[in-house]
């Protein structure tokens, strides 16, 4: 045991290896790689988000980042949107900032995605339904 603890030092103090410089450059890469690929990401994902801010119009039901719903009753130039919100209809003055989702918009884009679902399957089958040719 005493002999163990008095070679620790001389183990922990040899200079560290080629393969371990090798190794901390591959993950000093890695890191970086990673990086890059979450910020392309959230550029993206910021990116829609604008276009959709940009793209709102009359009748559309959006939700605030408060969690508000409502419909879009005016869109003004000035960068604010007028939303109609509740039973009582009460309309509120909002920045288009203040939108996070297009409500109207997802759900063309979920019923597109189940049509092309549907129409996929739908072709899938008839090609496993023909009959298949022997020689």
């Amino acid at each position: 045991m005493l002999n163990f603890i008095q070679a620790l030092p001389l183990v922990a103090a040899k200079p560290p290896t080629k393969g371990m410089n090798i190794l901390m450059i591959v993950m000093i890469i890695g890191m970086f790689a990673m990086l890059f690929i979450s910020s392309r990401r959230e550029k993206k994902r910021s990116e829609q988000i604008e276009q959709m801010r940009e793209n709102l119009k009359l009748g559309d039901e959006v939700m605030t980042s408060g969690g508000i719903l409502g419909k879009v009753v005016t869109v003004r130039d000035d960068d604010s949107v007028i939303i109609e919100t509740g039973a009582d209809r009460i309309k509120l003055c909002l920045t288009k900032r203040a939108i996070v989702t297009n409500i109207t918009k997802e759900k063309e884009m979920a019923k597109e995605k189940a049509e092309a679902k549907k129409a996929k399957a739908t072709k899938n089958s008839t090609k496993s339904e023909k009959p298949e040719k022997k020689n």
